[in-house]
């Protein structure tokens, strides 16, 4: 893995609230923040925010332009960031 993978796997983990340990890109983000919060925080648009939030003010992510290109209307249905595996990418894509 690459510090990308890992430190995006640890903002992932703590954002979600839950021990993934690795980044998987087949998880879909929706579904991993629904596993902790179902019924009292909907992931739209408030896991969204936070997700956001959270990579935004990490200090490894800090110098990455794409981070500060991240939008709601990416992680929403339709949108292009889904899964892990295209957070990933789309941070990667600088």
């Amino acid at each position: 893995m690459n510090s990308l993978a890992d430190n995006l796997a640890r903002v992932i983990d703590r954002w979600s609230g839950l021990e993934t340990g690795a980044l998987t890109r087949d998880t879909v983000l929706k579904n991993l923040w629904d596993r902790r919060h179902l019924g009292t925080i909907p992931y739209s648009p408030d896991g969204i925010d936070r997700l956001i939030d959270r990579i935004q003010n990490d200090s490894f992510f800090q110098t990455n332009q794409q981070a500060g290109q991240l939008e709601r209307g990416m992680f929403v249905d339709g949108g292009g960031i889904q899964t892990e595996g295209e957070l990933h990418d789309f941070l990667n894509s600088f």
